[in-house]
């Protein structure tokens, strides 16, 4: 299932902010919690995996006593510090948003982490997928009938097959830079950013740290230019 954090339907400045990170499929957990994650995975299971589990109970790298996030959920912080102003880093206390009435949340908590496939073909105990066309063919529907109960205002792609598949959903209407364009969902507009993986090798790698030249010439203007377009800037 997706996970929505709580504070995903935001408004900023009066203009609405949801924010949709799509990556391809989850892969399959290991260690003793593996079992829960198997099969059922409930909204609120996958809740507590992303909030309290990627997020309160990690940092961005291994710190007192806390586990460090992979490359994906490194990439992820990176791309929702900069979407709600929190500033690049890796400090914890910069992963926390200040709202103008009610207490500070953290940032897994402002968007919906959604996997363009519902369904994992990677080894057991592994996270490399090995997707098929057939898959990307039926898990379509379930994609389509997501992004349209979130309504989401920016969507981030997740990866050049992600991107790939997402296009029957969210076709490009006006196209801005090969990293961002602008679609239309049920007769809204979406803002749509088109990533590498945060853990891809090479050069378009950016789930390292947050001064990899993929975030500072990529990752930062093209959602400097998102949250213009959506109306934040």
């Amino acid at each position: 299932m997706s996970h929505v954090g709580r504070r995903f339907d935001m408004t900023i400045d009066g203009a609405p902010l949801r924010i949709a990170v799509v990556g391809q499929e989850s892969g399959l957990a290991k260690g003793p919690s593996a079992a829960m994650y198997l099969s059922g995975v409930t909204m609120e299971t996958r809740y507590q995996q992303v909030l309290n589990g990627s997020g309160l109970a990690h940092r961005y790298y291994a710190q007192d006593g806390y586990p460090g996030r992979n490359p994906h959920m490194r990439g992820t912080t990176t791309a929702l510090r900069l979407l709600l102003g929190t500033g690049l880093g890796t400090d914890y206390e910069g992963e926390f948003v200040l709202p103008t009435t009610g207490r500070r949340f953290h940032l897994f908590d402002a968007f919906a982490l959604v996997n363009r496939l519902l369904c994992s073909a990677g080894p057991p105990g592994g996270s490399q997928g090995r997707p098929t066309g057939t898959m990307a063919r039926n898990c379509g529907t379930h994609f389509s009938a997501t992004l349209s109960i979130l309504e989401p205002t920016i969507v981030i792609l997740q990866g050049t097959k992600v991107a790939k598949w997402a296009t029957g959903v969210l076709a490009p209407e006006r196209e801005h830079t090969e990293h961002l364009y602008e679609a239309i969902l049920d007769g809204r507009r979406v803002v749509v950013c088109r990533f590498s993986h945060p853990s891809a090798h090479g050069n378009i790698r950016w789930g390292d740290r947050p001064s990899a030249p993929y975030v500072t010439k990529v990752i930062a203007p093209t959602l400097q230019a998102a949250l213009q377009l959506n109306g934040q800037a």
